[in-house]
């Protein structure tokens, strides 16, 4: 018998998860930070600013959805409440939850796959996952981490399917909807049909089935409680029913360009065929919204045509049966981000699908890990920072890739000061920078239907109660009609009557943001 290779060794032993891990970590390091610690603005983080704001009133007591306005279950605000804690308002905090995401989830795609397929598959699932979502992991967004626990209760039932583990996937169950109320809602559904297919094909007493259907609830559900007590206690049920379940399900279709089906128009790779970034995209996009999907389609397809004598199939089964379920919970608003956050299973489903002796498809794996290997690549240079300028604060340093982004936020800096009321409706980034306090609920408003007339109504009110000595104005989001929008569902008419007759202009930028002065 030869002897293995070096690779087939490497594959084999338990460090090429580790190895595999550090090499992303290190990737997304040099992605978001300047050597050895400073963070990067523009180059990757986004939305994760909007999660932050939160977090940062309560650091001033405010009671989250009573003071400080959430539409998502409050895992964020509480995950960076206890962060900010711990070690201040640092800068960094964002890029170094992108790190530990980036470690996690590989650690565990690799520990996952290692269960369903053969050491030469073992690091084709995560690769393809970080090749899917590379650049999407630099957002640390609440998608994350409630994906994240998803599949670590997927991975606590994969070995067997005990009454202990059952508790404690249910319980992760409820720490993933306590990030994102739909998911782990998704995933416990999910269980709940493994469950009863087990149940089926070992012809199990259904008492059996009842009780692990009940220790899998009722570990969610106390999850979901004992997380989601305190600030239920604070801003009553009533509140919170309405921000995470009303509002959503109102006006949260509203926001067409991100929660509807048009998504996609708008993350579709523009058509530039001479680009290689047209084509990096491409292929992002065609993993995210077809090879995960369509491989979780195709194991139900092979499944429905194998034999009892092929052998036990249960492991794959759950992660098909959860991944389509975390599939399904994005089905109306199926961005980049969302898929490439539910990918994972299908991309472990297409490894057991390619664990075959036949050399094409040996060939095939090869392709792929080869054409995963170079989109991780691409992504790096794509993505390499290149500072124009870097912001020195009390809560650390940050270096600057835009210039229109580093003007405004060094003249605000240089007109404020750390712990004054400002207000910002078209973002939140700069009261994370410069520690800047915002007066009205709302970390940021919309000139669409998802900011609806009652929440511009406190807004304003807010704002007269504890007017701030200036307001960032983003015209071009805040006053312009986008091509998805409905121009009556634009209620923000209170709020610009109130900007001109108590401010006045005093500075506009490179890219059209306005500074506003109160009036003397």
């Amino acid at each position: 018998m030869p002897k293995p290779s070096p690779l087939a060794r490497l594959l084999a032993s338990s460090a090429a998860g580790p190895l595999l891990a550090f090499a992303a970590v290190l990737v997304i390091y040099l992605q978001l930070f300047l050597p050895p610690f400073t963070p990067v603005e523009g180059n990757g983080l986004g939305d994760i600013y909007i999660y932050l704001a939160p977090a940062q009133q309560m650091l001033h007591r405010a009671a989250l959805y009573k003071d400080a306005f959430e539409f998502v279950t409050p895992g964020m605000a509480l995950l960076h409440l206890m962060l900010f804690h711990l070690f201040g308002l640092r800068l960094w905090i964002p890029g170094a939850e992108s790190l530990f995401l980036a470690a996690a989830w590989v650690l565990l795609g690799t520990w996952m796959a290692r269960r369903i397929v053969r050491p030469a598959l073992v690091l084709l699932p995560p690769l393809l996952f970080l090749a899917a979502g590379m650049g999407l992991l630099a957002d640390p967004t609440h998608h994350w981490y409630s994906a994240l626990a998803s599949m670590a209760a997927v991975a606590v039932l994969l070995p067997r399917r005990t009454a202990v583990r059952i508790a404690f996937a249910g319980a992760l169950c409820g720490l993933a909807a306590t990030f994102t109320q739909t998911r782990g809602a998704a995933v416990l559904l999910g269980f709940v049909v493994f469950l009863a297919w087990e149940f089926r094909v070992h012809r199990e007493r259904i008492g059996a089935l009842l009780r692990r259907i009940a220790v899998l609830v009722a570990a969610c559900c106390g999850s979901f409680a004992v997380l989601n007590a305190w600030v239920i206690w604070r801003a009553g049920l009533g509140r919170y029913f309405w921000c995470t379940v009303v509002f959503l399900l109102r006006y949260g279709p509203m926001q067409a360009n991100s929660n509807t089906w048009r998504a996609l128009a708008l993350f579709f790779p523009q058509i530039q065929p001479a680009s290689l970034s047209f084509y990096h995209a491409l292929a992002q996009w065609a993993l995210l919204f077809l090879v995960a999907p369509l491989a979780i389609g195709a194991f139900f397809i092979v499944h429905a045509r194998r034999k009892p004598s092929q052998g036990d199939c249960s492991r794959s089964m759950l992660l098909a049966i959860v991944g389509a379920f975390m599939m399904a919970s994005i089905g109306t608003a199926p961005t980049p981000g969302r898929l490439a956050v539910s990918a994972l299973p299908g991309f472990l489903l297409l490894a057991w699908l390619l664990d075959s002796s036949r050399p094409a498809l040996h060939a095939l794996s090869g392709a792929l890990a080869l054409l995963a290997i170079v989109s991780v690549l691409i992504t790096v240079v794509r993505h390499r920072p290149v500072p124009v300028g870097i912001l020195h604060t009390a809560r650390g340093s940050l270096a600057f890739t835009d210039p229109a982004s580093l003007a405004p936020t060094l003249w605000l800096q240089q007109h404020t000061h750390p712990g004054d009321v400002f207000f910002e409706p078209a973002s939140t980034n700069h009261y994370f920078f410069l520690d800047l306090q915002n007066p009205t609920p709302l970390s940021g408003v919309t000139n669409n239907g998802i900011t609806p007339p009652g929440q511009v109504a406190d807004v304003v009110k807010a704002l007269e109660y504890n007017p701030p000595r200036y307001i960032d104005w983003d015209p071009d989001d805040l006053d312009r009609n986008h091509g998805w929008e409905n121009p009556a569902d634009d209620h923000l008419a209170p709020l610009r009557a109130y900007l001109h007759s108590r401010y006045h202009r005093v500075q506009v930028f490179e890219d059209a943001t306005e500074i506003w002065e109160r009036n003397p």
